[in-house]
């Protein structure tokens, strides 16, 4: 609507938690100015791995976030 878009970006805790809650969404609300958001730390963090969540949300991703997760301590750096 009006050239604008809403971007959702999954977190555990959230509306949507996870990358597949959000595909799933937007199978139901086909519309195209729903998009996504990929954070690279939280995917991580989650256990997902962002390449993998580009290529999935290939036509719906409206940006990258582009952090980094210490594997041993689970915290952003």
């Amino acid at each position: 609507a009006h050239g604008l878009a809403v971007a959702l970006e999954p977190h555990f805790h959230g509306v949507v938690p996870e990358t597949g809650s959000f595909l799933r969404l937007a199978d139901a609300v086909p519309d195209p100015a729903l998009r996504v958001v990929v954070d690279t730390g939280w995917s991580a963090m989650q256990g997902e791995y962002a390449p993998l969540l580009v290529e999935k949300a290939r036509g719906r991703l409206a940006h990258v976030q582009v952090r980094d997760v210490d594997a041993q301590t689970r915290r952003f750096v």
